[in-house]
């Protein structure tokens, strides 16, 4: 049997299709190109971007909520109009980046926290944002001592989380790892800053109290 044969029919039909326009790497933009890709087929994170107001003044390659905007619609419509891919480059302008930084591999994580920035500015610039609703949860982070009554507990904002990938199978067992608790003892004692108990052992945990919708 030839190779195509052994691919489930799925697989075939995805192969096949030319429904979907990819991103043209500029350099060394594949982490961003990624990224774009996952939050274009997000339904609810598109039509966010595309209710962004913008301002008819401003210029081509100045405004990274326009260029995303662009970036969007050329993905989505780009192909009934011949495109055979679709470009960064304004994109890149408008967040100021010249040759050198088209061309260095950068972060990930800290590329979409810039992005996530921008577009929150442009959102409302307040806690209540349409990204912040659409794109934040957050999380207790837990201290309890062994041996003393003490207790420390932190709620904090997240826009991502990192997850353990190595050796894990699921998704879920990712979260698992993630909200899984630690023994703080030995050289890695917690230290309460309280002078009545200066470094105790301790057990550690993060509980996910809200997940972005």
């Amino acid at each position: 049997r030839g190779r195509a044969e052994m691919l489930p029919p799925l697989v075939l039909a995805l192969l096949g299709s030319t429904e979907f326009l990819g991103l043209r790497n500029q350099g060394q933009t594949c982490y961003m190109n990624s990224l774009l890709q996952s939050l274009y087929h997000l339904p609810s994170f598109r039509r966010m971007v595309y209710k962004m107001r913008s301002n008819p003044d401003e210029l081509p390659g100045t405004s990274i909520p326009l260029e995303l905007q662009r970036v969007f619609y050329q993905l989505q419509y780009g192909l009934g109009r011949g495109l055979p891919d679709v470009g960064t480059e304004l994109l890149t302008s408008s967040f100021g980046w010249g040759w050198q930084e088209v061309n260095e591999q950068q972060d990930v994580q800290e590329f979409w926290h810039m992005l996530y920035e921008a577009l929150a500015e442009r959102s409302t610039g307040s806690a209540n944002s349409a990204i912040a609703q659409l794109c934040e949860g957050s999380m207790l982070n837990q201290v309890q001592c062994t041996h003393v009554n003490f207790r420390s507990e932190r709620e904090e904002c997240f826009c991502d989380l990192q997850m353990q990938v190595s050796g894990c199978s699921s998704l879920l067992e990712s979260f698992c790892k993630f909200v899984e608790e630690q023994r703080l003892d030995g050289d890695n004692c917690y230290n309460t800053r309280d002078l009545r108990f200066g470094r105790q052992e301790a057990r550690r945990r993060a509980r996910l109290k809200r997940l972005p919708p």
